[in-house]
């Protein structure tokens, strides 16, 4: 029976932030067992140990320069889980995942990509993307695959309860920008000034900036300056209810798809890394929502042009095909098979 979960996540300006929120959530709701939570890190925000600690979870920040293993396994009990976060090619080894799994030790993987055989008992990918890619893995494997098995907050499924059919067929609308934890690109003030310079009517853009974004100071002023109302909200609690209140969200084409398109707003995915632009460009494909490749392929002119005619389409269909891929529930579904085990 499983009595410890470990959390093995990085945060920092060059990884942003999904990891931590995602596995955040999770830790939340496995905490409500009095499972002990216990993060491992090796490069995280001062503030986001203060915040876990004052959830009273561990954090263990480990020593940069030593491998995994030599790291993870002294600190780890037995009847134990470690769940991995993160794109280090490390965990993804033979050697790393049978290790961690010796000593009644369980092992789960939440991943972004398929090409490896895993050894883990749970392997974990919510993307979409992953009910069309075959997983190589051990017969013992329990595999979660698609947004049937999304990690969400409580919050959306008391929201959805609440949704009107459709929300984008209102004349003026509600815009919101968010595009990750550090926003290296800066798409959040880009956007911001194309949706400044478009002909539809806006009433209202909402901007939320993550934790590690750093261009707000000549930002401000733009918002200063602007005729449409503009919020900005910095690392808010708030999200689940500011997409709610959204007609259309640009992103980076993370977890944010999931958690907009189960709020039935429409996803406008301007990517960044090659993970953004691969999963971006399944969504785009599938007419589950728009993808519109990088920044560096637009002008403020060229981008706005382009804002005001997904604003006066009908892209009710495409927000309908996205929130009949999601379940609300999926994070209950990833708990039950880790206390299962």
């Amino acid at each position: 029976m499983i009595e410890n979960i470990y959390i093995r996540v990085d945060a920092n300006s060059t990884i942003g932030t999904g990891h931590l929120v995602r596995t955040e959530i999770l830790a939340d709701e496995l905490s409500k067992d009095n499972l002990r939570i216990n993060f491992i890190c090796k490069n995280i925000p001062n503030n986001d140990i203060s915040r876990l600690e004052n959830k009273a979870y561990t954090v263990s920040v480990i020593d940069q320069e030593k491998s995994e293993l030599e790291s993870i396994l002294p600190i780890i009990r037995k009847r134990s889980i470690v769940i991995i976060d993160s794109d280090n090619p490390e965990f993804y080894t033979k050697n790393f995942q049978t290790n961690i799994r010796r000593n009644d030790i369980k092992l789960m993987m939440i991943t972004f990509y398929h090409e490896h055989h895993f050894y883990a008992d749970i392997v974990l990918n919510q993307n979409i993307m992953a009910l069309g890619q075959e997983y190589s893995s051990e017969i013992y494997s329990e595999k979660l695959l698609g947004p049937e098995y999304v990690i969400l907050k409580n919050d959306y499924r008391l929201i959805t309860k609440n949704l009107s059919q459709h929300k984008f067929s209102k004349k003026g609308k509600v815009i919101l920008l968010t595009f990750g934890g550090v926003d290296q690109p800066d798409r959040t003030k880009f956007v911001y000034q194309a949706l400044l310079k478009a002909n539809s009517k806006i009433d209202k853009i909402i901007i939320v900036q993550g934790s590690m974004y750093k261009k707000d100071i000549d930002f401000d002023d733009i918002v200063a300056m602007s005729k449409v109302k503009t919020e900005i909200y910095k690392n808010t609690p708030k999200m689940p209810y500011l997409l709610a209140e959204s007609d259309v969200v640009f992103n980076s084409g993370g977890l944010t798809v999931w958690e907009s398109g189960v709020l039935k707003s429409l996803n406008v995915i301007l990517a960044f890394s090659d993970r953004e632009q691969i999963g971006g460009r399944y969504i785009g494909d599938n007419k589950l929502g728009f993808y519109w490749g990088t920044k560096d392929s637009y002008s403020i002119g060229s981008l706005s042009k382009k804002i005001d005619n997904l604003l006066n389409r009908d892209n009710n269909q495409m927000i309908e095909n996205l929130f009949s891929k999601i379940d609300v529930n999926g994070i209950s579904k990833v708990v039950n098979v880790i206390k299962a085990l």
